[in-house]
């Protein structure tokens, strides 16, 4: 059954048809809607995601035509039981990021992602807006950040952590791979942010509270790692994207778990150090602390196996939503995080966005700005960033509306309270 409707445009570029169809087969609706720049997904091509015969449900307004090719393969495993696809869905390494699969018995690598456990977390301070506002403080905290801070391929020069600062059980089941890593990269990578869309945020709420927020991962461990076991996970052992895993019971599914925890806890640490960097940065220019007891930490890039049915939920961009969890989803530079409490929703497999998600590939962001409308953007919106070409990609015109992402998924999180930035600390 399909039923159109109209969908307002958010983009000069941009054509956008939507419509609905129920699969009567499962009784699961499923709402589609296609954001195209120049080239609208076509009923036909929405209707043939059904030929599988799984329950799949869409909750986005905005999806990119490279990742129909994505579902598709994903539901044509037949170990996949079925996918939920967020409003921040786009193209991502097999699977689409900002979506969910319930898999029977199997792990996939390459359904996690490269930067195993990426996080977003927030911690409320004690620091007071009224004293980051006054003269050039908030641009000197931005400078003090970034020489405390390494951003992109950046690290510190010494270690800051070592063994001891891992738990002791997952540093034990770890493979000697994996260990390594962390030996040789890791312990000068803790309290590193990367590059990309990863970030540091200064931020107030509704009444004025300062938060800081950070979105980082597993650094090079989390990577080296996710690309050791897709290639593991390849028949002819070569890597390369597919629907490629392992048994969740076999020894190589075991070891890809146990290791994947392991640079879960390890994004965790980083968090951390992160944290520890900023807040000192912050107090060397004003009066205030983080309150550590109000930190929320939401991870989007992990599987989790449960032993008594053997089925594994892979989320890639994608946070745990159930009912009563807290969670931070960011929008973009110029709009800030939200902090929402999730409804539990066993549709969407207790998941919600991690972001906005993408609405420009990195090629085509660039394409459509310039360095001087970046800065304006950030400007007109009075906060303090590093608006350059090399960060260019992340302008905030780059990704989806983040309160229509909000809205579209009103049945699976509610929004708490908005944290509005004053500083944004990327990579450039």
């Amino acid at each position: 059954m399909l039923r159109w409707q109209p969908v307002s445009d958010f983009t000069q570029k941009a054509v956008i048809k939507g419509f609905e169809w129920v699969d009567d087969r499962n009784a699961v609706p499923c709402k589609f809607m296609a954001h195209m720049m120049s080239d609208a997904i076509t009923p036909e091509e929405i209707q043939a995601l059904g030929q599988h015969g799984k329950p799949l449900r869409i909750y986005a307004e905005a999806m990119e035509r490279s990742c129909l090719g994505q579902i598709h393969n994903v539901l044509a495993h037949p170990a996949v039981n079925r996918m939920v696809c967020l409003p921040d869905i786009h193209m991502g390494y097999t699977q689409p990021i900002g979506s969910v699969t319930e898999v029977e018995g199997f792990i996939f690598p390459s359904c996690v992602g490269m930067d195993i456990g990426c996080k977003v977390s927030t911690v409320k301070t004690t620091f007071r807006k009224k004293d980051l506002m006054k003269g050039d403080t908030r641009t000197r905290i931005m400078g003090q950040i970034y020489r405390d801070l390494p951003v992109g391929k950046d690290r510190h020069k010494e270690s800051r952590v070592g063994v001891e600062d891992m738990d002791a059980s997952l540093f034990d089941g770890a493979s000697d791979f994996v260990k390594g890593l962390f030996l040789h990269y890791g312990v000068k990578q803790a309290g590193t942010l990367g590059d990309g869309n990863h970030f540091v945020e200064i931020g107030y709420d509704e009444e004025d509270c300062v938060y800081v927020t950070v979105h980082s991962g597993s650094r090079h461990v989390g990577a080296a790692t996710a690309q050791h076991y897709i290639r593991l996970a390849h028949p002819e052992n070569r890597g390369g994207e597919g629907m490629y895993g392992f048994e969740a019971a076999s020894p190589e599914g075991q070891a890809y778990y146990h290791d994947m925890s392991f640079c879960s806890a390890f994004a965790l640490l980083n968090h951390r150090h992160i944290h520890d960097i900023v807040n000192k940065a912050i107090r060397r220019m004003v009066k205030g602390n983080m309150e550590p007891d109000s930190l929320i930490v939401c991870e989007h890039n992990h599987a989790v196996l449960d032993e008594g049915t053997g089925r594994v939920i892979h989320r890639k961009g994608a946070t745990q939503a159930e009912a009563g969890q807290y969670g931070v989803i960011p929008g973009n530079m110029r709009d800030g995080v939200f902090i929402v409490k999730g409804k539990g929703n066993p549709d969407a497999l207790y998941s919600s966005s991690h972001g906005a998600g993408r609405i420009y590939s990195r090629k085509a962001a660039r394409e459509n700005c310039t360095v001087h409308a970046f800065r304006k953007m950030m400007e007109e919106a009075d906060v303090t960033a590093q608006c350059k070409e090399g960060n260019l990609d992340e302008n905030p015109g780059a990704y989806k509306d983040i309160f229509q992402v909000l809205d579209e998924q009103r049945d699976l999180i509610e929004v708490i309270s908005h944290i509005r930035p004053l500083i944004n600390i990327k990579s450039y």
